[in-house]
């Protein structure tokens, strides 16, 4: 009884996010799955505001955030009071990449998703390095994702740097990372340095070095899509493709806020009672995709249970 009491819990937690919270992008921590494991259980309570500290009643879910500082990955302590002693942040998934076996790798910290071959356009200059990214699409550097000219680009700072494990060097990326040709040098990021706008900011991926440099030089470049994006939401609006969509997310006709694939789950407020386009559990006792086997239907908490 405890357990389907959190569960409940739980569920009325991520209703009153998703209500609050109806111009957020797909993030996993603002769909109750806290933990990234693939499901909402009533351990994500406990984690949501330990790592989090947000009320659930008052805007958990902001537009642009949260956005929690992770750990640096790094480890071992070389004196009491630092990094590697603290280990402040939010815990890593583990895994924390997915390979999504189409030429991709998905970020389960951030939600960002990389092509996985680090080193498709060679050296490039700053302004082809824009161009270039922008242009991926499913078909050229291994991609198999269905993905379209304009929906990849060149990583900022912060997203570049998102990628770093500062326990490591050469490369300095999470122990396990899937992604191939790799390169122990120079990347570009999208970031222009204030001070100088015919310099861009770059990263080592080595040693974590932060630069700058002038963009006519040549440096690696590590396209990089999804996370938020500007310009106007349409979730909730009518769709045909996923590029209708400011999410990327084309699900039941509607732009939605994720992929919105799980058991009983669906982005159409007449399925759901939640506001169009935000993913959310079927209504219990009906079963609009026959996901179920009869006598089965949704049981309002992402499973199938005799009615």
């Amino acid at each position: 009884m405890k357990g389907k009491v959190l569960v409940q819990g739980l569920v009325l937690l991520t209703s009153l996010m998703m209500l609050s919270a109806t111009h957020v992008l797909a993030q996993d921590f603002c769909q109750g799955d806290f933990n990234y494991n693939g499901s909402v259980a009533a351990e994500d309570v406990t984690i949501f505001l330990e790592n989090f500290g947000r009320s659930p009643f008052f805007n958990p879910c902001p537009p642009d955030g949260p956005a929690p500082i992770s750990k640096s990955g790094q480890g071992v302590s070389y004196e009491d009071g630092d990094n590697g002693d603290l280990e402040t942040g939010v815990a890593w998934p583990n895994p924390r990449f997915t390979d999504n076996l189409n030429g991709t790798a998905t970020d389960k910290l951030t939600g960002l998703m990389w092509l996985m071959d680090a080193n498709c356009f060679g050296t490039k200059t700053w302004n082809d390095a824009l161009s270039d990214s922008n242009g991926l699409s499913s078909g050229l550097c291994g991609l198999t994702d269905g993905s379209h000219a304009g929906e990849w680009r060149l990583p900022h700072i912060k997203e570049l740097q998102s990628l770093l494990d500062f326990s490591n060097a050469n490369p300095a990326l999470p122990s396990g990372y899937p992604f191939t040709n790799v390169q122990s040098d120079v990347y570009w990021s999208s970031t222009t340095f204030a001070a100088g706008s015919l310099n861009a900011w770059y990263l080592f991926m080595d040693d974590c070095y932060l630069g700058r440099g002038n963009k006519s030089y040549f440096s690696f470049v590590w396209p990089v899509r999804g996370g938020h994006v500007s310009g106007v939401d349409n979730t909730g609006s009518p769709c045909t493709q996923p590029t209708d969509c400011l999410s990327g997310y084309c699900v039941d006709g509607v732009c939605c806020n994720s992929p919105c694939d799980g058991l009983c789950q669906s982005c159409l407020a007449s399925d759901t009672g939640a506001p169009e386009g935000l993913c959310f559990l079927i209504t219990a006792g009906t079963d609009p995709y026959d996901e179920c086997v009869d006598p089965e239907t949704c049981d309002g908490l992402g499973d199938c249970a005799n009615p």
